[in-house]
Parts: C-alpha cells; sequence; structure tokens
C-alpha cells in the first residue's frame, strides 16, 4: 500500500487531471502532483504545485485559484474499513 503511489505516480496524477476537468464548469491545470502516505501520515496526501483553476465562460481567460501548492488528504483507514471518505484539513 505504502508502494502504490511511487509505482503508479504518473498514472495517478494523469487520472486526477482528466477527472477533475470532466467534472468542472473551468479549466484546473497544476505542474507537478506528488502522492505520498508521508507527508501527513496515515492520511494519504495528494500535494498539487503549480495549482491553477481558470474560471467558466466567459471568464475564461481569468485564473479563478492560482496558488504554490495546494493539499488534499485522505484517510484511507476510514475509506476502507468504515466505507467514509474523510479529507482532513489542515491549516
Amino acid at each position: 500500500m505504502f508502494i502504490t503511489p511511487f509505482v503508479y505516480s504518473d498514472k495517478i496524477k494523469e487520472e486526477i487531471k482528466k477527472y477533475a476537468n470532466t467534472k468542472l464548469n473551468g479549466e484546473l491545470d497544476y505542474s507537478n502532483a506528488n502522492v505520498s502516505f508521508f507527508h501527513h501520515f496515515p492520511s494519504l496526501t495528494l500535494d498539487l504545485n503549480g495549482f491553477n483553476l481558470k474560471d467558466s465562460a466567459p471568464y475564461e481567460k481569468e485564473k479563478f485559484i492560482t496558488a504554490k501548492e495546494i493539499s488534499f488528504g485522505i484517510n484511507v483507514r476510514s475509506l476502507i474499513f468504515n466505507k467514509l471518505i474523510n479529507i482532513d484539513q489542515n491549516q
């Protein structure tokens, strides 16, 4: 389980961008993505670097959100054992 983010890193990065852009009205882009269990253990953490989210028409040329880094953590234990998705928040 701990090796999975390393082995499938490129596939995970590609699928995240593809899935997000099918669900959003705007356009999501980032320069690099890292998936790790070690950033906020025991959560599986997704770090998106060079994050940009453009708004939809008529503001598609405007950046809605721009960030150097944005991170999402999911508690895998609760997902597996409780079938719940708990997203951790760190400030």
